[in-house]
């Protein structure tokens, strides 16, 4: 499992870092609306900020996605989300990657949910985007690349170990 950019828990909260009220009410303010991002720009991808064809890009990509509706159902849900019992149950390898001056989320819960979790790697990388595709996105891959390698083969007799073969392979 590869999380990007998350928090255990979308709630004004001092641990874990969580989202700060303000955060939030920007959020709501934007999703409650036209989805018109310019305003968040500078918290969600500062590195693209002035780049009015992202902007456009990015609103319309949000407004197809989920719409005005939508959009505010999810924030709604986000706050419902808490994560903090399970981390230690989670079983399966986890790569959590985060931009280390992130303006939205604050890397902290990317601390917080690798200390947890038994089988996770940090990764913090450079930047300041939250957006994954906004500002230099190669460190990100470099990671997801290099851990996906060191995974190796899923060890037989775990579910979804072994598929049905596939044609021409000489597996029967």
């Amino acid at each position: 499992m590869a999380a990007y950019a998350t928090a255990a828990a979308f709630t004004p909260s001092d641990s874990p870092p969580g989202v700060t009220r303000a955060q939030l009410a920007t959020l709501r303010t934007v999703v409650s609306r036209t989805l018109d991002v310019e305003e968040v720009l500078p918290l969600w991808a500062p590195s693209r900020v002035g780049d009015a064809a992202f902007s456009r890009w990015l609103t319309r990509y949000m407004r197809m996605g989920a719409g005005v509706g939508g959009a505010a159902e999810i924030v709604r849900r986000w706050q419902e989300i808490d994560l903090r019992e399970v981390l230690p149950q989670v079983a399966v390898p986890t790569l959590v990657l985060h931009r280390r001056g992130d303006r939205a989320i604050d890397p902290g819960n990317a601390r917080y949910l690798a200390e947890r979790m038994p089988h996770a790697r940090l990764a913090l990388v450079p930047g300041e985007d939250t957006i994954l595709w906004a500002g230099d996105v190669d460190p990100i891959a470099a990671e997801l690349e290099a851990w996906l390698h060191g995974l190796g083969p899923a060890p037989a007799g775990r579910p979804g170990a072994a598929g049905p073969p596939r044609r021409g392979t000489g597996a029967s």
